[in-house]
Order: C-alpha cells, then sequence, then structure tokens
C-alpha cells in the first residue's frame, strides 16, 4: 500500500498514496515510541475462538490523547518504519503504567469489577452465613470465594434463589489443629436483583471466610481454564493456568491462607480490596482474592509474596 499510485483525477499520475477507508480492529501493545505512536497488532475475528493477534502495525491518534492499552476502532492511513500505521479517534483507554508482566495482561475495555460485600463467622449445618444486599445486574457474573476452615464438610451457596455454581476447589494441607477447603464459585445473573448471598454447611461446624464480586462486560460469562496449588511454609501460588482460549478475559484468583503475615500481589494481579480475617485457635485465617483482565492469549498465575504457615491456591479464567 505504501506504493500505492494515485491515478485520480486531476493528476492521473504517481503523487501521494491515496489509501481507501479501510476499517481494522488494532490492540496497542506498548507506551508510545514518540509522536503519538503506539506499536500494534491488527486483530481478525476467528470463529468460535474470537479475536486474535495478527500482522504488526502503528497506531497514531492525532488528537494527543495518550492510548492506554486496549483495542481500538482504526482505519489504515499510511506506513510508519516500514509498517502499516492505522489511525484511531476512538475510546482512550490511560496510560500505560510504569512496569508490565509477562504473565498479567492490562486492562481490556469493557470488562468492569465490582465489589459486592464479605463476611466470616461460625456456622452450622443449621445456620449458615449470609452476605447481605448484593445488588447485581442483568447479564452479569457473580464471583464468590468461600474459605472453610476445622470441617472439610460440602459447602453450597445460593443468591436470590439461584445456585452458584463450583469452578474450582481444593483442600488446604495440614498444619496444626488444621483442616478446610478453599471454594471458587460463579453464578450468572439472568435479571437485575438485589438479595443476600446464603453459604451453606452440609454437616457438622465450621468457621466460613467469603467475599462476592460482579463482572461486566464479558462475552460468555463462562469459566476456561483453572488451576490449584497448596503448600506449607512455601511461596503462595495458584499454578499456571495454561493459556486461555480468548483475548479478553477476567482472571480471578484466590488463597485460603492460615498465618499469612503481609503480602502484596505479584505478576500484575490487583488486589480485590475486600480481603477477610479472623482468628480460629489462635492462629490467623485470611481469605485474599485478586484479579487481572487479560488482552491477549496467554498463560496467568496468581501469586503472593508471602509464604504462609498452610495455604491453597485458585485460579479461574473466564470468558
Amino acid at each position: 500500500m505504501s506504493d500505492s499510485t494515485n491515478t485520480q483525477p486531476p493528476d492521473f499520475g504517481p503523487t501521494q498514496p491515496v489509501y481507501p477507508p479501510l476499517a481494522q480492529l488494532v490492540r496497542v501493545t506498548a507506551p508510545s515510541i514518540g509522536g503519538n505512536v503506539y506499536p500494534g497488532l491488527t486483530q481478525q475475528f476467528v470463529p468460535p475462538l474470537g479475536i486474535r493477534d495478527r500482522e504488526a502495525c502503528y497506531v497514531i491518534e492525532p488528537n494527543k490523547i495518550v492510548l492506554g492499552p486496549g483495542i481500538y476502532d482504526c482505519r489504515l492511513v499510511s506506513n510508519y518504519l516500514g509498517l502499516p500505521l492505522y489511525a484511531t479517534t476512538c475510546c482512550p483507554g490511560g496510560a500505560f503504567g510504569s512496569s508490565s508482566s509477562s504473565s498479567a495482561g492490562p486492562a481490556a475495555p469493557g470488562i468492569v469489577r465490582v465489589n459486592r460485600g464479605s463476611a466470616f463467622g461460625a456456622i452450622t449445618s443449621a445456620a449458615g452465613l449470609s452476605i447481605p444486599s448484593v445488588s447485581a445486574a442483568g447479564g452479569s457474573l457473580l464471583v464468590l470465594c468461600v474459605g472453610e476452615v476445622t470441617s472439610n464438610a460440602t459447602i453450597t451457596a445460593t443468591w436470590n434463589g439461584l445456585p452458584f455454581t463450583l469452578a474450582n476447589s481444593g483442600n488446604i494441607p495440614g498444619a496444626g489443629p488444621f483442616i478446610g477447603t478453599a471454594y471458587l464459585f460463579y453464578l450468572l445473573v439472568p435479571s437485575p436483583a438485589t438479595s443476600s448471598v446464603s453459604i451453606s454447611l452440609a454437616s457438622g461446624s465450621a468457621t466460613v471466610l467469603a467475599s462476592v464480586l460482579q463482572v461486566t462486560g464479558l462475552s460468555d460469562r463462562a469459566p476456561d481454564k483453572s488451576s490449584s496449588a497448596s503448600g506449607i511454609f512455601t511461596i503462595a501460588a495458584t499454578g499456571p493456568s495454561g493459556s486461555i482460549d480468548f483475548v479478553n478475559e477476567y482472571i480471578e484468583a484466590m488463597f485460603l491462607m492460615v498465618t499469612p503475615g503481609t503480602y502484596s500481589w505479584l505478576h500484575g494481579f490487583t488486589g480485590g480490596g475486600q480481603d477477610v480475617s479472623t482468628t480460629v485457635s489462635g492462629f490467623t485465617v485470611t481469605l485474599a482474592d485478586g484479579y487481572t483482565v487479560s488482552d491477549r492469549v496467554a498463560s496467568f498465575e496468581g501469586e503472593l509474596s508471602t509464604s504462609p504457615v498452610s495455604w491453597r491456591g485458585l485460579l479461574e479464567t473466564f470468558s
């Protein structure tokens, strides 16, 4: 296209190339290299897999709006450094951060997480735990993280009379008096409502910690990849998910930990902001969750900068 010739009136001879109005989705992949020009990858829709990266290119925003990571509506306008140059005036996504991670992508357009509450307490098979006044939009996804200790009895949960589906679970390894299980549930919300999340125990009694969040902007609201790991006095990490199937996915990681100490999230994950802690038999038990949103097909792993006495980590990706 850079060698195209304008044979239109009135010139009928070599002048500046004329570029047709070719619409193209382009994913901006890195900060500006100067002149508000950004490295990018053109996108192609491949059913049933979704959008996939294709050839390298550059993107310019002519209004000098700083572009963040994400996918933009563009059109071909020229070439730059030997690659196609596309222009966009659509949907700036915010500036790039000062650091990046090879295992976690920046936020993709349209996918939004909202915290909906947390709770903890001692429960029995006759009296469960409730997270009150959980509002959810129609077509959204509710994600529920639950940790129980001292029981290993089966946990179930409902919202507005609808059962949560178990996506992932695993026991924490024995440490002192502790046994227990981490659970990661999800629920597809058919219509908007406000209701309590009710958590039940199949038998016996246990101490339960729970948090719930809403995710909007997903295409399928379906689980894709999972990972799970546990340890004693080792770095808390979920293990890698394996390559996800779609470009834009929500990735949720959670840890049930005994005596975690202080910690921060690694690999580009953001702390969920509603961690729950309580004391059981003199030990601190914590339920923590974090997340990231992908903009490319990759493998993801949640990890914390701590080595708890005992822990179980779960990770689930949603498309």
